[in-house]
């Protein structure tokens, strides 16, 4: 039945090479070389999302830089905002959101979040002219955010110019998810096999054209760029994770 899907998804590019690793993948365990058992029960996030490996980093990294403006670009099923909530939560303060559609039930009248249903770039550029939430609250320079909205390359290359200008200076740093999309079947660090699709590099085209630095999506990289403002930091597997984050705190006398 899985051999079946599997030729039915992709029957014209799945390989026998691919499907030896298909099987393989299926049939280790958590004891073999290179086969990582990913623990997300602490976020109460999916097991095995398309963005599960990643959410523990993230959290990491909340907890070393201790942001308390956060954005979240892009929200669904709320499987990344499980990790804000559970920092926002445990540092009593409130984070925001914002997606095309309503939050997910299990975030409504959370009273460390709030989630906002409209479109990220007017949301933007309101922030940066009224000053204000839509639910009226300050507008404070934004320390984090998280980009994982429709991963296409004009949305995410506007979103840059809106909300880049947003970041705390000197300190904001900003993440994205799907850096690393394709349609091939890839395989997880747990050992099995994630599905994407194909966005022409809508996210890390955005990235280079807007930072104007080069990166190969497929490879686990550090480099310096933006006049060593930034560090990038990029991670290629379960659909790419990258971070911008800001390599020196700006001092002002």
């Amino acid at each position: 039945m899985r051999r079946q899907l599997f030729e039915d998804v992709l029957p014209l590019r799945l390989s026998q090479k691919l499907l030896r690793l298909y099987k393989k993948a299926r049939s280790v365990t958590f004891v073999d070389k290179g086969v990582s058992v990913i623990d997300v029960a602490h976020f109460n996030a999916a097991p095995r999302s398309d963005i599960s490996e990643h959410l523990n980093l993230l959290y990491l990294y909340l907890q070393a830089a201790k942001p308390r403006e956060i954005l979240e670009l892009g929200t669904r099923g709320g499987e990344s905002t499980r990790v804000f909530e559970k920092y926002c939560r445990e540092m009593n303060i409130v984070g925001r959101s914002i997606d095309l559609d309503e939050a997910p039930a299990w975030l409504l009248h959370n009273k460390n979040w709030r989630h906002f249903a409209g479109d990220d770039i007017l949301l933007g550029k309101s922030l940066a002219l009224t000053r204000k939430w839509p639910d009226g609250a300050d507008y404070k320079k934004l320390d984090f955010i998280f980009l994982d909205s429709s991963h296409e390359y004009l949305h995410t290359k506007e979103e840059l110019e809106v909300y880049v200008p947003l970041l705390s200076e000197g300190t904001g740093a900003i993440a994205f998810h799907d850096t690393n999309l394709t349609s091939s079947p890839t395989l997880r660090l747990d050992g099995t096999v994630g599905f994407g699709w194909d966005n022409k590099r809508g996210v890390a085209r955005a990235i280079e054209e807007y930072f104007d630095f080069k990166f190969d999506e497929r490879t686990l990289q550090t480099q310096l760029i933006s006049e060593g403002n930034f560090l990038f930091y990029h991670q290629p597997w379960c659909n790419g994770f990258s971070m911008m984050i800001p390599a020196a705190t700006a001092t002002h006398e």
